[in-house]
């Protein structure tokens, strides 16, 4: 589906920080697909964010942005991995098999930490966006956040070559027909001088939300914020905190 960056990290890296979820396909143990496990650094909370990182990053990145994320944000996060990316290799790399960890992951983190639905939110970003709305239309949580998010992988190709090209390719990660089912609140992000995916995919998906969840839900269009390229506390913590305000945490308790 993509190709995926060099691993950036090892199983010695995060010792006893990485888990394991079970996955099975057609009844049978298929294979076990990782994940980093990142507790509040100073705050207790059971709520738990599972994260999708971007396509050119795998988790020893992402913890970064979520780390930065949790400064300003109560919660402990769980980062998945993709197969391929890391140590999760020798898996194909397929837009089927990274929904199917995703929803299974969901299933694993709630029946590991007891949690209810409102104690879970989803989080997406770029690619990462795929998994998360595929999780929102099967599965009820407390939010689903999308970063950067896209119509289809199709609709992406179409606009940087030729239709017929994208003609030829396989519907892949269709956010579109995901969004219309979508069963949580949804807070999207995206960046006005976005330079890779334009800011009309998350129009599209927000104007295709129920309306039931549209009427929870908030679209963030940021001004001069490019699709790698951001204010930190003003284009992804700012509508954080607006969006789940409960989460976050005053000043005076920041590092």
């Amino acid at each position: 589906m993509f190709s995926a960056p060099k691993p950036m990290y090892s199983n010695k890296d995060y010792l006893n920080c990485i888990d394991y979820a079970k996955i099975h396909y057609g009844g049978k143990h298929v294979r076990n697909a990782p994940y980093l496990i990142m507790e509040h650094p100073f705050c207790n909370t059971d709520i738990y964010l599972i994260y999708f990182h971007a396509k050119d990053e795998d988790i020893y990145y992402a913890q970064q942005f979520i780390y930065e994320i949790q400064q300003s944000c109560k919660f402990n996060a769980i980062l998945s991995e993709y197969p391929g990316y890391g140590i999760y290799q020798n898996v194909d790399v397929h837009d089927s098999i990274v929904e199917q960890d995703a929803l299974q992951l969901f299933d694993h983190i709630q029946d590991k930490y007891k949690l209810k639905n409102n104690q879970i939110i989803v989080f997406g970003r770029s690619i990462g966006t795929g998994p998360a709305f595929y999780i929102n239309s099967l599965r009820q949580c407390r939010a689903v956040i999308v970063l950067s998010s896209f119509t289809s992988i199709k609709d992406i190709i179409k606009e940087k070559t030729f239709e017929w090209i994208a003609n030829l390719i396989p519907s892949k990660f269709d956010n579109l027909q995901r969004v219309q089912h979508a069963k949580s609140p949804m807070l999207m992000i995206h960046g006005a001088d976005d330079d890779i995916v334009d800011e009309q995919h998350t129009e599209i998906l927000f104007a295709n939300l129920p309306n039931k969840v549209k009427a929870k839900s908030v679209k963030r269009i940021r001004p001069d914020m490019t699709h790698n390229d951001y204010i930190f506390e003003h284009d992804i913590i700012a509508p954080i905190q607006l969006f789940l305000p409960d989460l976050s945490i005053q000043q005076r308790f920041r590092y």
